[in-house]
């Protein structure tokens, strides 16, 4: 316990304040006195006014029909029975009020509203107040998920419309009555129906929705409101996978790594911009595990897979998963599977060792395609898939719908892989040496060189070359069925070996 006093320094010496009110330029000190000593705490050539408040708090404002449920949402935001909720014919929030309490070692105040319809002006003064603070704010328009009536929509709009567009953008949907989901995913209801009303109220808040369940109030869906808005600190997990995504350019993997870490971190090849050259690396929590996923340049054709290019992005790629990928993740189109996607794994195979395919899982996008039918009637023996385990997923990247599932199915897939690897990773030291065993071994020093001088390399004209290679496919067999895909690798080997 102290006593604070308060004394300005005018031309060296200590002056009450009161004598220092007129003066325009001065600096303070601070003495503060305790009980067994005393301590000077001295601030020269400080301006007079008080620091700021490191954790300025939290306005949090409830918004929308009556009887969706806001006072029992700023009970469970709060963790106590601060606002008369109860089942009632009539709106039983007749006021503004505001309540605070500490939330997370955060100061939050929740302003619980009555019915927007019939409250407009009283409701619009107050958030343009809220708005105007310094404080930071956060609006939850509430919409009750099991009964989304006209009524709700008409409130939804008005609230909307009470604050603004710079409200909106700090603005979230809440959804109550989330035991109604039971084991149901917000997304995959909100995405059930295609003409369901829900999904273009979501779009009008650009996807920031959450979901609250007060018949049963818990902490953590609170903790998890506020870190996805960004008003609460999210502690980064402990454990980390590292993802490589491979495959030919269109196939799908930025859209793969979006729906991975469940936002639009990379741009999609349907972009008016060009395909990326590089590797690029993204992280987000995903199903309670930091993740990363490095993204690499589609490979064109079979031709660049065998090249030097090749290797050189599986090393970058290898670089930015530092210090290892947990898994290298082919990524096809379900409806366009070619021999190009299968050199993929063969050449992985051979540029990093033999026990590459225990480290390598496929994804399938475009799974709508399948319809009805189920995938293990397009696996065959000899695909990717059969080499790496049988290990696989489908993606459904176009919409939301069942995103969060089949991402799950797959971070089981990847920590099952994990598990089987004894949690090992796929280093770059373990990359180094497999190059290393594949470079040719010298020759011993009783050994004479077959050439002591440079042969002169010889050249051949592109079109020249192109035109030995139809006329070597024209003495094809007629009744070859095979796909250029697959006579490809035969016409590169013949390139090289000729070269």
């Amino acid at each position: 316990m102290c006593s604070r006093l308060r004394y300005w320094q005018v031309n060296g010496s200590l002056s009450n304040e009161a004598a220092c009110l007129n003066r325009p330029k001065f600096s303070f000190k601070e003495i503060v006195y305790f009980h067994s000593t005393a301590e000077v705490l001295c601030r020269s050539n400080m301006d007079p006014d008080p620091e700021p408040d490191p954790d300025p708090g939290l306005t949090i404002v409830l918004l929308g029909h009556s009887g969706v449920g806001k006072s029992a949402s700023g009970n469970t935001i709060l963790g106590q029975p601060a606002f008369e909720s109860r089942l009632s014919f009539r709106s039983v929030t007749t006021d503004i009020s505001t309540i605070t309490e500490p939330v997370f070692g955060k100061q939050i105040s929740v302003v619980d509203t009555p019915g927007i319809l019939g409250s407009e002006e009283k409701i619009r003064t107050r958030c343009q107040e809220v708005l105007q603070s310094s404080t930071p704010c956060l609006f939850l328009v509430v919409v009750k998920i099991d009964r989304f009536t006209k009524e709700q929509e008409k409130a939804v709009d008005t609230a909307i419309r009470v604050i603004g567009d710079d409200g909106l953008k700090k603005g979230y949907l809440l959804f109550t009555a989330g035991d109604y989901l039971n084991n149901m995913q917000l997304d995959d209801y909100i995405n059930e129906k295609p003409d369901a009303p829900l999904r273009p109220l979501v779009e009008r808040f650009e996807g920031r929705r959450h979901v609250f369940n007060n018949k049963t109030p818990s902490e953590e869906q609170v903790k998890e409101l506020l870190e996805k808005s960004g008003h609460l600190r999210k502690a980064r997990p402990t454990t980390t996978r590292r993802i490589v995504l491979l495959g030919l350019p269109g196939g799908g993997k930025s859209s793969s790594g979006n729906t991975i870490l469940g936002s639009g971190q990379f741009k999609s090849d349907w972009d008016l911009t060009s395909v990326s050259t590089v590797s690029m690396s993204k992280s987000a929590e995903v199903a309670g595990h930091w993740v990363t996923v490095v993204e690499t340049p589609g490979f064109t054709d079979e031709e660049q897979l065998q090249s030097q290019k090749y290797q050189e992005i599986i090393t970058e790629s290898i670089a930015k998963a530092k210090p290892g990928p947990h898994a290298f993740v082919i990524v096809m189109k379900l409806c366009r599977m070619s021999g190009a996607d299968s050199a993929l794994l063969n050449n992985l195979t051979k540029l990093l060792s033999s026990d590459a395919p225990n480290y390598t899982m496929v994804v399938f996008t475009h799974g709508d395609v399948l319809g009805s039918q189920s995938i293990d009637q397009k696996i065959k023996p000899g695909t990717p898939v059969s080499e790496c385990g049988g290990r696989y997923c489908v993606f459904e990247n176009k919409g939301r719908r069942r995103s969060r599932e089949q991402v799950n199915n797959f971070m089981k897939t990847i920590n099952d892989m994990v598990a089987a690897n004894n949690d090992e990773c796929y280093t770059s030291e373990r990359f180094n040496l497999a190059v290393r065993t594949r470079q040719p071994q010298a020759t011993g020093t009783n050994e004479v060189p077959r050439h002591t001088e440079p042969r002169q390399s010889q050249t051949v004209d592109s079109g020249c070359w192109e035109a030995v290679c139809r006329r070597f496919c024209c003495c094809q067999r007629s009744d070859d069925t095979s796909s250029d895909n697959e006579r490809q690798p035969l016409l590169h080997q013949n390139d090289q070996d000729t070269r």
